[in-house]
């Protein structure tokens, strides 16, 4: 018999699997959120939480940067509890803003490093660092920096100033969309900001502004607080242009300058340059605003004294207008012999090195003209007719001019207008004429061919900076002579010592009148010339020693014979008396007054003045100067005029100025003076240390190959150049472009 089943033991049955089913589920549940996530333990980093106000009255927190897949949770202290709750307000990725009402009291803050995960039951759940940064903020409510004034300075920088309060210090920022960028951090209550490369911030862009504010900092206890910005300050391009170029140069190169200025109001810039021979400024290029400021010389002459000037423009109804300038800069280039013209003073063998042991490839006639490519090692690297090659720089003489420069001012009257006289009296065929062998000197732009032995050119250098000093310059009348003009000034010269000098009617001077009549001149000429009034001017003895020569030439060495010694008196023979004899005649004097007598005044001969055969000029180790004035080109007075061949032009009537010249030459190391001329100078050690005995005879010209940096040229003797057209040299033909290069 089947019993009946009692449904209450089926309810609990039921009962109990449903409470275990219950709490099986309740604690996967709990496991599912005790379980920690499958990750590392984040770490909160070291380092002070920035803190900025804002103008409402809130606050930024800014934490340390967390790494890649953490995060940060705030949690603020229960106002008047002991928990750290997690904090209420806006949160960003890096940043957490705590309202005005959070900071009714002190408030003290937390921050954890937070990194979610899942855990082995595939919950994502958080885990927080064990680490954390506080830090308590009391309430403060912080002000923007008060009475903040701003201008601009004369050199278009930003000057500005304000409140300062005790125990904080101020940055100056940056506003853009809302970005605030420090710059410059100051702890006075004044700062001032530049503008462009060299500045604190770069200039605005055309059309644009710079926005700047300020804001003080304070530093707490694991913070850092920053005020709220001030009232910024909005500045266009145009209000930082200042009126000043502030230009300046540096040199980048042998002989290259670059100048450069700063931006200033203006459409454009004009650089201009100094023109010495015409005593006026020349535009050389203009410069558009926004562009950049700069402008390359190119290379400049050796030794040139450079002067710019900067002038900023705005184009206006009325015509340009200058808003800024002009400022000027000068400077003196270096002096190098680079694309200088030389001359070899004898025939030089043309070498493939720099070097006396390299081999020959030609022989280059004295008197060439070459360019200098480059200096090395004593020898200049030049290009004769189809070669290129090495001479010794010893044994060629450079152009002044194109070496020196303005350290020297030149006049070489011989290509042009001689001024050789005899003291104030002109000679025929000389004086005021081209002389023979210089008639390529005078060059079709004005300017003259110098040619001075290298050697001896560098110690000229000395000389002519010793001048400087003192505001003076050396004026250099004449350096290399050929040889022809030696024996033309001589010959010319000596043919018309003993022509009589004659009045403005056409009669022959008295001997006893030297000086009496001012109207005197050569019996060939009819120029009225003046001498001294001797009632005026006293001359003084010269006194020249037995050897004096003109330079190169050897004194006469013959022995002078020794007068016969008196006898002892004795007592008279009884003799009877010789029979008398009538002395001889002396040569009569000329009735007339002549060159050579105003020349040496009887006392020395026309060798003392010019040379017979060969003069140190033609192995051009000896030049002709005087000294000016560098501010107003004014020459100094000496005793005589240059090229006086007179005995007034004898060193022992020197006056101070004289003095002066032969200290400045002979302190320049080898260079000797001439006893009978005040103005000559001749490098005697350079002579005997390179055994120089050989000479040119005939004058030199500037016909030949010329560089620079555009390319190469080729000269006529006048210096003009061919242009536009196609011509042939050692046997090769060249195409000219029109502005005289070699067309490649």
């Amino acid at each position: 018999m089947n019993e009946k089943k009692n449904p209450l033991d089926l309810d609990t049955k039921v009962i109990i699997a449903l409470a275990a089913l219950l709490l099986v589920l309740v604690g996967a549940f709990a496991a599912a959120f005790l379980l920690p996530p499958v990750v590392d333990k984040p770490v909160m980093p070291e380092g002070d939480v920035a803190v900025y106000a804002r103008k409402d009255g809130g606050l930024e927190l800014f934490w340390p940067e967390l790494p890649e897949g953490v995060a940060c949770l705030v949690r603020v202290k229960e106002q008047g509890g002991a928990r750290f709750v997690d904090a209420e307000g806006s949160s960003e990725e890096d940043c957490f803003v705590l309202s005005t009402q959070q900071l009714s009291a002190p408030v003290q803050v937390r921050f954890y490093a937070a990194a979610e995960g899942k855990n082995l039951l595939g919950v994502r759940r958080t885990a927080e660092s064990e680490n954390y940064l506080e830090i308590t903020l009391n309430y403060l409510k912080p002000t923007s920096p008060q009475d903040l004034t701003s201008r601009i300075g004369a050199d278009g920088s930003l000057e500005l100033s304000w409140t300062r309060e005790e125990g904080v210090r101020y940055e100056i920022c940056t506003v853009e969309r809302n970005q605030c960028k420090p710059v410059k951090s100051v702890e006075s209550g004044s700062a001032r900001l530049r503008f462009g490369e060299d500045g604190d911030l770069a200039m605005p862009g055309q059309n644009r502004t710079a926005a700047i504010a300020l804001r003080w900092v304070m530093d707490g206890k694991g913070y850092t607080l920053y005020s709220p910005l001030s009232e910024t300050v909005e500045l266009g391009r145009d209000d930082l242009l200042s009126g000043k170029l502030a230009l300046e140069y540096q040199q980048t190169g042998e002989r290259l300058y670059t100048l450069r200025w700063k931006e200033t109001k203006g459409d454009y810039y004009e650089i201009q340059a100094w023109n010495r021979e015409e005593n006026r400024w020349e535009g050389v290029q203009q410069v558009d605003a926004g562009g950049e400021l700069v402008y390359e010389t190119g290379r400049v002459g050796s030794g040139a004294d450079c002067r710019y000037q900067v002038t900023a423009y705005q184009q206006a109804s009325a015509g340009p207008q200058i808003t800024a300038g002009p400022e000027e800069v000068s400077f003196r280039a270096d002096i190098s012999p680079l694309y200088a013209t030389v001359w070899p003073i004898l025939d030089q063998p043309l070498r493939s090195a720099a070097g006396e042991n390299s081999a020959v490839l030609s022989t280059v006639p004295g008197g060439t003209a070459l360019c200098v490519l480059e200096e090395k090692d004593g020898f200049f690297s030049v290009r004769y007719q189809n070669k290129h090659g090495y001479v010794d720089s010893r044994f060629c003489m450079i152009n002044l001019p194109e070496y020196v420069g303005s350290l020297c001012a030149y006049s070489i009257t011989n290509s042009y207008a001689s001024v050789f006289k005899v003291h104030n009296y002109p000679i025929d065929q000389i004086t005021g004429q081209v002389i023979q062998g210089f008639e390529n000197v005078h060059q079709a732009d004005g300017s003259c061919l110098v040619p001075l032995l290298y050697p001896t050119a560098q110690k000229l250098i000395k000389a002519a900076e010793a001048a400087e000093k003192d505001g003076y310059r050396l004026k250099i009348y004449e350096a290399f002579r050929p040889n022809e003009a030696t024996r033309f000034l001589y010959n010319t010269t000596l043919a018309q010592l003993d022509a009589p000098l004659l009045d403005s009617s056409g009669a022959p001077l008295p001997a006893d009148s030297a000086g009496g009549d001012s109207t005197a001149v050569p019996i060939a000429r009819s120029i009225a010339r003046s001498m001294p009034d001797p009632e005026t001017e006293e001359e003084p003895e010269p006194v020249l020693p037995p050897d004096v020569v003109i330079d190169g030439e050897e004194p006469d060495t013959t022995p002078e014979q020794p007068a016969p010694a008196p006898e002892e008196p004795s007592e008279p023979a009884q003799q009877p008396s010789p029979p008398k004899q009538e002395e001889p005649e002396k040569p009569k004097e000329p009735a007339y007054l002549t060159l050579g007598k105003v020349m040496t005044g009887g006392r020395f001969n026309i060798g003392a003045f010019l040379a017979k055969s060969v003069s140190n000029h033609n192995r051009g180790v000896a030049l002709d100067l005087t000294l000016e004035t560098w501010d107003s080109a004014q020459e100094l007075e000496m005793q005589s005029a240059i090229h006086d061949l007179s005995w007034y032009a004898v060193t022992d009537r020197n006056n101070d100025n004289a003095r002066l010249l032969e200290k400045y030459m002979k302190d320049a190391g080898g260079l000797a003076g001439l006893t009978s001329e005040w103005w000559h100078f001749q490098d005697d050690q350079l002579r005997e240390e390179l055994d120089l005995s050989g000479y040119l005879d005939k004058g030199v010209s500037a016909a030949g190959w010329k560089k620079d940096d555009k390319g190469w040229q080729y000269r006529k003797p006048d210096g003009t150049l061919y242009r536009s057209g196609t011509i042939e040299i050692d046997g090769q033909r060249y195409k000219m472009g029109s502005d005289g290069y070699v067309v490649e």
